[in-house]
């Protein structure tokens, strides 16, 4: 069982679904005596899971030619990166195999989780590729791009800016 809740202004906010789970764990006397860990995290930040998937996936897509607005294409890509940046081998039928892990909580803001698994995915795209992070994959741009340019461009994604200014090719 697991039960999230935030601490503001020194207390433990927890919603009511959330506690009602916990009331109804307390009061079930199959879980006398069971020990209870608190498990501290850093908050995932929308931004970056945005720029993860609106920019770092996409470009990949493109990069192999693939239709880099097709939801299939980018669901694939986050489930071969689960597997190769973030995977753990597991025994299938005797066999070893690469069983991707979830990817929750590991883009929190400037990665201060230390996961380090965005940072694997884009060395990869780096090395296999030779794209110029600082061009095509800055955060800060992709912001701006964002925040500034896209609700009132004609760009239908970060890919089609990016080569509008030059740094892909189409």
């Amino acid at each position: 069982m697991k039960i999230l809740g935030k601490v503001t202004n020194k207390k433990l906010a927890i919603s009511d679904y959330n506690r009602r789970a916990l009331n109804d764990f307390l009061k079930d006397e199959s879980n006398d005596g069971v020990i209870i860990a608190i498990e501290s995290r850093t908050p995932e930040s929308r931004q970056v899971r945005k720029f993860y998937h609106g920019a770092v996936l996409q470009l990949w897509a493109f990069l192999n030619g693939w239709d880099y607005r097709d939801s299939e294409n980018l669901a694939f890509l986050h489930e071969h990166a689960k597997k190769e940046f973030n995977g753990e081998i597991v025994l299938l039928d005797g066999i070893q195999v690469k069983k991707g892990k979830s990817t929750k909580g590991l883009l929190a803001e400037n990665d201060q989780q230390d996961s380090g698994y965005l940072e694997r995915v884009i060395d990869y795209l780096e090395r296999n590729y030779g794209i110029d992070r600082d061009k095509v994959l800055n955060p800060m741009h992709y912001k701006k791009f964002t925040e500034e340019i896209y609700g009132i461009s004609t760009y239908e994604s970060y890919i089609d800016y990016l080569q509008e200014l030059g740094y892909l090719k189409r």
